[in-house]
Parts: structure tokens; C-alpha cells; sequence
């Protein structure tokens, strides 16, 4: 979850701690370098939110921009960053990204929105997976299985497999 204030950071998986800030300079090297548009990320209903959030490969692209000053102090590629996010560190990197984006309007109160939509957003998340777990709880495996033979039973596959090998 993404905290209203603080300093964005995530931890990777090898225990370096990386500072996530986006400026006037950033804001324009991510456009140039990623075509990452800070301020069209929670526009149309969010889905360059959504593709951010769901596209592992983009986000350590764009992470890779904002954080290269730091990379290069520590001597890390993009190769070997790219190694050091995976589950939870890759969520906090996430977090932290979405957070230091919020944080660089500088009108309060559009802040507040944003944080808004990321919350309806964490809302929509939690209450998907809830549903998805219900309908993974609901099914019965005997019944799935019975389908399954039946479907494969009746395919051209199953029938040659089936047949005599001396006619």
C-alpha cells in the first residue's frame, strides 16, 4: 500500500535501498528514454496505472531511468537490477514509484485525488482477487476432472492413441 507522505523507498533483493524522487529534469527523461508520461498515469480510468502495475518489464524500464544516478554510484547495470526485483521488492519499487509520482504535483489537493484513485484502484485489486478466490474455492475437482476426460475422450488425439497398433 502506498503511504500518504515519506521518502519513497524499496529495499531489492539483494538489501540495497534505492530513493525513488521524480523531478522537472526526470519527468522529461522518462518521456524522452521511456515514453513514460507521468501525468497521463492516472488518466483513462487508469490504465496506464493498470499496464504499469501488470508489466514487470516496463516498470523495471522506468525505474532504471529514475534511479540510474543511484545505479551508477553502486555500480549496478540494468541487467543486474532487473535480477534484484522480483515479488515483494518489486511491489515496494511499485509503491514507491506511484508514491514519488503523486508526490511531485505540487497542488495539494491534486495529490489527494490521485491518492484517491490509487486507493479505488487497491479497492478494485483487493475485491477481484476475492472474487477469483471464491470462484478457485468453488470448484469442485472430481467434477473438472470427469469434464476434462470427457472433452479429451471425444478428441481425434484420444481416438488414435486408443486404437489397435497391429491394425
Amino acid at each position: 500500500m502506498i503511504a500518504d507522505a515519506g521518502p519513497r523507498r524499496f529495499t531489492d533483493l539483494r538489501g540495497r535501498t534505492w530513493l525513488v524522487e521524480i523531478t522537472v529534469a526526470l519527468k522529461k527523461r522518462l518521456r524522452v528514454e521511456t515514453q513514460f508520461e507521468v501525468a497521463e498515469l492516472f488518466e483513462h480510468d487508469g490504465r496506464a496505472l493498470v499496464r504499469l502495475a501488470t508489466d514487470p518489464e516496463r516498470l523495471v524500464d522506468v525505474l532504471y531511468c529514475v534511479l540510474r544516478e543511484q545505479l551508477a554510484a553502486k555500480q549496478v547495470g540494468p541487467e543486474e537490477f532487473a535480477a534484484s526485483l522480483g515479488g515483494q521488492p518489486l511491489g515496494d519499487a511499485y509503491d514507491a514509484l506511484i508514491g514519488a509520482v503523486i508526490d511531485f504535483f505540487p497542488q495539494s489537493r491534486a495529490r489527494e485525488v490521485l491518492r484517491g484513485i490509487v486507493r479505488k484502484g487497491e479497492e478494485t485489486k483487493v475485491r477481484a482477487l476475492d472474487a477469483i478466490d471464491a470462484r478457485v474455492a468453488s470448484l469442485d475437482p472430481a467434477q473438472l476432472a470427469h469434464e476434462w476426460i470427457a472433452k479429451s475422450s471425444g478428441s481425434p488425439d484420444s481416438s488414435a492413441k486408443t486404437s489397435d497398433p497391429t491394425a
